[in-house]
């Protein structure tokens, strides 16, 4: 697969199954791995908060948060 970020382009042939999120891409030894937004949208509410820091908050079914900041580096 070839990704396209604030880095540029970017490539991997590694695929993994997250719990919760299911079948994932990612790159050995990036800053941040990749995740469907449509996917987690699907299965999670999310909130978006300019106020702390540009933060996507996950809130997933049993109760807890993640939080992704925007802007990372792949």
């Amino acid at each position: 697969m070839q990704i396209n970020c604030n880095a540029g382009f970017l490539h991997t042939n590694l695929i993994g199954d997250l719990p919760g999120n299911g079948i994932i891409w990612y790159r050995k030894n990036s800053f941040a791995n990749i995740l469907s937004f449509a996917n987690v949208i699907n299965k999670n509410k999310v909130i978006y908060d300019s106020s702390k820091g540009n933060q996507f908050m996950v809130h997933k079914p049993d109760g807890s948060t993640h939080i992704f900041a925007v802007g990372s580096i792949c």
